[in-house]
């Protein structure tokens, strides 16, 4: 059998072979710009994913950081719990200034005590009129007396810098 092809039909498959071929290459070119765009967004996640890691495992070392530093923390203020609870059971001592046998102040050191007595400004104590402790007598006494008493429990009241306590190391104030 022999076909015979017109000039019409041979026109009409090259028509069809070229417009075929503008399709393909049409659909190479979006192809080529999908595969693109695919490729641009696998490296951007990529990327993504690179930078949480890191980010992760930073979080993770400054997580473990914070912990080891809470750790530390936690260890240091059960010691300064212990070395409050020491201070609260010792005998603290605390001089009181009399003067004829009415109370002038309290102070938290003996040198701070002499110094309110003997700059007192209506009637200053001798510097060289101090004699050794002594029990204070009974009876109503008259002229300057400090007596040291102990507290117990009371160290933070007493080491204050509050204006009731004279002397105190961490600055309290001399007179008042």
């Amino acid at each position: 059998m022999i076909r015979i092809v017109t000039t019409r039909r041979l026109q009409q498959i090259e028509a069809d072979r070229d417009a075929a071929r503008t399709r393909a290459a049409e659909t190479q070119t979006k192809a080529d710009r999908a595969l693109t765009r695919h490729l641009a967004a696998q490296q951007e996640l990529t990327a993504r994913a690179r930078q949480a890691e890191h980010d992760a495992a930073q979080l993770g070392f400054r997580a473990e950081l914070a912990e080891s530093e809470t750790k530390s923390l936690r260890k240091e203020v059960a010691e300064l719990v212990r070395e409050i609870q020491a201070a609260e059971n010792t005998d603290v001592p605390v001089f009181i200034v009399l003067y004829d046998g009415r109370y002038r102040s309290v102070h938290a050191t003996e040198k701070a005590a002499y110094r309110a007595a003997e700059t007192d400004s209506v009637n200053p104590a001798s510097p060289s009129g101090w004699s050794e402790w002594k029990a204070a007598p009974s009876e109503t006494p008259s002229g300057w007396i400090i007596k040291r008493v102990y507290l117990r429990g009371l160290l933070a009241g007493v080491h204050d810098r509050s204006s009731r306590v004279h002397g105190a190391p961490t600055g309290g104030a001399e007179h008042g």
